[in-house]
């Protein structure tokens, strides 16, 4: 018997131990992660970029692609997170995962690889993000993957890699403590004062302010005797923490582009050159730009081509929107397109992933670039951020009141880019020496 009929063998083992073990009492159930500012669940970050990551998605998608995938209705898909799913759904969502990923359907069931087990134990989002890391390394072995792509990612998984093992260790040792009597971890101003505070200081690059803005959140703060610039202060704090690991795993996926493209370089004053992705934030932040992130992105990239000696118009940049245009419609096609590129640009009638996978494509192809994916990602990032910004405005509006400048708030929080970029920088130029 070779290596990969044991694997199989041994994956029908798991799956069968798992099915005997559910009862009408104890339903199969996958586990989402929950809120943590230090290591936040996989869902999270795949919501920001637009990504469907769900059993409903893979299950559809599995379906397109081959039709011997059994029939699972949509309220069964969903209750594999809410309420749990009996021995017959279980058994059929197996064979849709056997169909798309072994390394999923692994993680998926019980005696994982020691390291997922050990975060299961302590409840922590590392075990998601060790299951995309393990994906990470069967695409690294799958000769059909374009591995110099793959190259783009290289600091960002050993970025979440070491944010897992760092996150694991932390929760072992406060359970050990717990069990031993010497820190009560149901009370949270102890637990921040004794042990996570002194972890975040040690594994983040975050300032005191942000820790003394979260300790007056723990002795709940009366927002209501606060004076604006308080408010202020505490929202753009709070923000800081909450948005660390988005901006470390943007700087982190940057450098390993340019890295892997070898534009990774600092000029005759040994500053560092920067990146298109920095540029966008750099011109986004501005206290006095109007833009929304998705615009400030595709200006960048325009002034980039530029400098490059290739000139785009904004109509010409419209022209590569894929529309269908009804019978009748007495505007041209050149002025529909280019209206709906100014509707992007306001976050009114945003693309689809389809539409915009599209449009990036054409365009990357007119111009010659063969990094479509690095566009389309630059892309998802920066409606992402524009999308974020509107859920954090209602969010303060509501908890603060409506005299509060969030977009002030946001772009200081996020013009912060530039000192991730440059810390992950210099970490990568130290381990090159």
């Amino acid at each position: 018997m070779n290596n990969t009929q044991l694997d199989e063998q041994l994956l029908e083992e798991k799956i069968k131990q798992e099915a005997q073990r559910i009862t009408k009492d104890n339903k199969f159930k996958i586990e989402e992660g929950h809120k943590n500012h230090f290591l936040p669940p996989v869902k999270e970050i795949y919501a920001f970029l637009n990504i469907k990551y769900d059993a409903k998605t893979l299950h559809q998608l599995m379906c397109q692609q081959d039709a011997s995938i059994p029939e699972i209705s949509h309220g069964s898909l969903d209750n594999l997170y809410r309420h749990g799913v009996g021995k017959g759904v279980f058994l059929k969502f197996t064979e849709v995962m056997k169909k798309s990923s072994k390394v999923l359907i692994n993680i998926m069931l019980p005696n994982k690889s020691p390291l997922i087990d050990r975060a299961f134990a302590v409840n922590s989002n590392a075990s998601g993000w060790l299951g995309l890391l393990l994906m990470y390394q069967e695409m690294q072995n799958n000769p059909n993957v374009n591995q110099q792509e793959l190259l783009h990612y290289k600091k960002l998984v050993d970025f979440v890699s070491q944010r897992c093992e760092q996150e694991i260790v932390f929760y072992e040792a406060c359970k050990k403590k717990h069990y031993a009597g010497e820190i009560d971890l149901t009370n949270q101003q102890t637990y921040w004062d004794k042990e996570l505070h002194p972890f975040y200081q040690q594994y983040t690059q975050l300032d005191e302010a942000v820790f003394t803005s979260l300790e007056n959140i723990l002795q709940g703060v009366d927002v209501q005797v606060l004076t604006n610039n308080q408010k202020v202060e505490l929202i753009e704090n709070a923000h800081k923490l909450e948005f660390d690991f988005l901006l470390n795993c943007i700087a982190c996926y940057d450098i390993g582009y340019v890295d892997a493209n070898n534009t990774l370089s600092v000029d005759a004053e040994n500053k560092l050159v920067h990146s298109a992705i920095c540029r966008i934030i750099e011109r986004y932040t501005q206290p006095d730009n109007t833009e929304t992130c998705f615009h400030s992105c595709w200006e960048v990239i325009r002034c980039i081509l530029d400098e490059n000696d290739i000139v785009v118009s904004n109509r010409q940049l419209a022209s590569f929107i894929p529309i269908n245009q009804k019978e009748g419609t007495v505007e041209t096609l050149k002025d529909a397109q280019y209206n709906v590129l100014k509707k992007w640009f306001k976050q009114q009638d945003l693309p689809s992933a389809d539409k915009l996978r599209s449009f990036v494509d054409s365009f990357s192809e007119w111009i010659g670039f063969r990094e479509n994916n690095h566009l389309l990602l630059l892309s998802k990032m920066a409606l992402g951020i524009d999308a974020l910004l509107i859920e954090k405005t209602k969010k303060v509006e509501c908890d603060f009141g409506t005299d509060i400048d969030v977009t002030a708030i946001w772009k200081r929080v996020f013009s912060q880019y530039t000192q991730y970029y440059q810390y992950h920088c210099h970490q990568h130029f130290l381990l090159k020496e």
